[in-house]
């Protein structure tokens, strides 16, 4: 790894890497994951004690739904993971209350199942159809008293998805959510197409309550966004240094990581990486002009922390793992799925 112009020492890195490792392993507990723990602990206990009462009403669900680097993916996997009250089978029992499952490309309904399947931890043979498969998952989803299933770029079900497929889709995910014998909520976490889908069925729609996970700006998460480098760089011993000044700063910060929360703090990790492997002993401005360089593999004139005029960078078009053709895929299908209907 090179530093500076220099050689990194292995040892240095392997000293950092756990460091990192850590911060990065911490949750900020934000405004949209507080409303995303509320409305699941509704949906949980509400649905125990339909269970306890002998009712198996249809049940609901959560959309989750923000920009890539919003930091969905991870609100979502930390409510299931940490969540005192789920039982994921650590009691040694075959329970699992929640599964979470990445959408696959193709999202075809086959390939999901599959997913969905092996994710319940069933091997599966090739030759079931796909109605066979979906049985397969109600019958296990129902064996281990699964509750929710998450599925994660959810968006999909419809950006890479035909017509017919689409309607296929949809009538499996309400059948899923209203089965007499055991219905299972879904958590459904996507880029801003997951509405479009959801709003293509009325009754689908009315299932879900929404989570945004809007886009951060200076004056409404300044001072939070401030917390957290303050905070982050006093848990490795270091200090704020030179250049990191609160409002412009703070600016240039948020730009830079097109506004995104998530992005916003991975920038913060990226710039206290930097300066542990450089050996200082503050984080200054120059260390997050690095970390962009790093991510952007642009020229200091097109960094947010460098430019004069940063406000005219278009951030997403450097950053990785934005999708400019999503828009495109989404009308397409949508016109494929009318035609169809």
């Amino acid at each position: 790894m090179a530093h500076g112009g220099e050689i990194m020492d292995g040892s240095r890195i392997q000293e950092v890497s756990p460091v990192i490792a850590d911060l990065k392993s911490r949750f900020i507990a934000h405004e949209p994951y507080t409303q995303l723990r509320t409305q699941f602990d509704r949906l949980l206990y509400q649905r125990r004690s339909d269970i306890l009462a002998g009712r198996m009403p249809e049940a609901r669900g959560i959309a989750v739904i923000g920009n890539s680097g919003s930091g969905k993916t991870t609100a979502v996997e930390r409510l299931i993971e940490k969540h005192p009250a789920l039982n994921l089978g650590q009691d040694g029992s075959e329970v699992c209350e929640a599964v979470s499952v990445r959408v696959p490309s193709p999202a075809t309904l086959k390939f999901v199942g599959e997913t969905t399947l092996r994710s319940f931890g069933f091997p599966l043979a090739s030759n079931k159809t796909s109605n066979q498969i979906w049985s397969m998952i109600q019958f296990h989803a129902q064996a281990r008293k699964t509750l929710f299933v998450h599925y994660d770029e959810a968006q999909d079900f419809i950006c890479n998805t035909s017509g017919k497929e689409i309607e296929d889709v949809i009538k499996t995910i309400k059948s899923f959510m209203q089965d007499q014998t055991w219905s299972v909520g879904l958590i459904l976490s996507g880029m801003p197409a997951l509405k479009d889908l959801l709003n293509l069925d009325s009754q689908l729609s009315r299932r879900f309550k929404p989570i945004l996970l809007p886009t951060i700006g200076y004056t409404s998460h300044g001072p939070e966004i401030w917390e957290i480098i303050e905070t982050y760089v006093g848990l490795v011993d270091l200090a704020v240094g030179k250049g990191i000044n609160q409002k412009d700063f703070l600016q240039r910060l948020i730009h830079a990581s097109a506004s995104e929360f998530g992005i916003t703090v991975e920038m913060i990790t990226g710039a206290i990486e930097e300066a542990l492997m450089a050996g200082a002993s503050s984080v200054t401005k120059d260390h997050f002009i690095a970390t962009f360089r790093s991510r952007a593999g642009c020229v200091d004139a097109l960094n947010p922390f460098v430019a004069l005029d940063y406000r005219g960078i278009d951030a997403r078009k450097l950053l990785d793992g934005f999708d400019e053709v999503e828009p495109q895929r989404l009308n397409h299908a949508i016109q494929h799925w009318r035609k169809a209907s």
